[in-house]
């Protein structure tokens, strides 16, 4: 995102072979920062150069800090929020960045009214997960960022009929206990599919995810075990549902992302490392 001042003001970005991911929520306090951390920590710099992920809200207040709940919650996905301050999403954020991913679809119609020329790079975060599943399965073979990002939109037209509560993820502020967890899963399992596939980038999409991801839920499948093996995660779920699902790997101090696989609940996360006797 461009460098803000005080105020919140944006100086516009300029574009540049940086990949660039701007995650939108309502808020962002809750879903659009646990997305972003998740792949900004796991998400591999390409050739052409790094890819840098931040994110807005569309009603945000500048500078609220992250809701208590969602510290817990990246903490078991090695990620520390405390830091994290709202951004309130402003049309120059949205100069030259590769993809937008929003929680909902209302997030996708807030950033093209602003910027309607933008279409093809708009996305909810769960559409895109599952439209690169699409890709996979058309045969299109993407070496970089934005050939990825036109390959999702191009198979847009196949992709209609899908709920809209099946696109977004769910905003689980003040919710029962059951809601969080449905956040959480929605989360990884769409952050999962991205990993899967900007991870064999570039050049290495066709035959780096054979059978890696399956269709519709944005799920992690036993085939992304060897698709990532380079990034340390792995889907152990051949249904994409159950709680061992896992995406990338804990933030150790000093070594990135790389680290023991993470559990898609903190209730399978206590499960680990009970049985590993200590914790990670």
């Amino acid at each position: 995102m461009p460098q803000s001042t005080a105020k919140g003001e944006y100086m516009p970005i300029r574009s540049g072979p940086t990949t660039r991911i701007l995650v939108v929520c309502t808020a962002n306090v809750i879903r659009s920062p646990f997305v972003a951390a998740l792949l900004r920590t796991r998400l591999h710099p390409t050739p052409a150069g790094p890819v840098v992920v931040t994110s807005a809200g569309v009603s945000a207040r500048f500078g609220t800090s992250a809701e208590a709940q969602l510290l817990d919650v990246a903490r078991v996905y090695g990620l520390d929020l405390s830091a994290h301050r709202a951004e309130r999403l402003v049309e120059p954020a949205l100069e030259g960045q590769t993809v937008i991913l929003c929680a909902e679809r209302r997030h996708r119609r807030a950033v093209l009214r602003m910027r309607p020329d933008l279409v093809s790079t708009v996305f909810t975060v769960r559409e895109f997960g599952r439209l690169l599943e699409a890709v996979r399965e058309a045969g299109l073979s993407p070496t970089d960022w934005p050939s990825l990002v036109a390959a999702a939109a191009s198979l847009r037209t196949k992709d209609r009929h899908v709920a809209e509560g099946d696109d977004g993820i769910v905003d689980p502020v003040s919710r029962p206990p059951s809601v969080w967890q449905a956040f959480e899963r929605q989360s990884v399992q769409a952050v999962s599919s991205i990993l899967a596939f900007g991870n064999a980038l570039p050049g290495r999409l066709a035959d780096g995810v054979p059978g890696g991801v399956s269709g519709g839920t944005g799920a992690v499948v036993s085939g992304l075990r060897r698709a990532l093996a380079g990034s340390g995660a792995a889907g152990v779920d051949a249904r994409g549902t159950g709680p061992s699902l896992v995406v990338a790997t804990r933030a150790e101090p000093g070594d990135g992302a790389t680290g023991a696989p993470l559990p898609v609940t903190r209730r399978e996360y206590r499960r680990t490392i009970t049985a590993n006797g200590r914790r990670r």
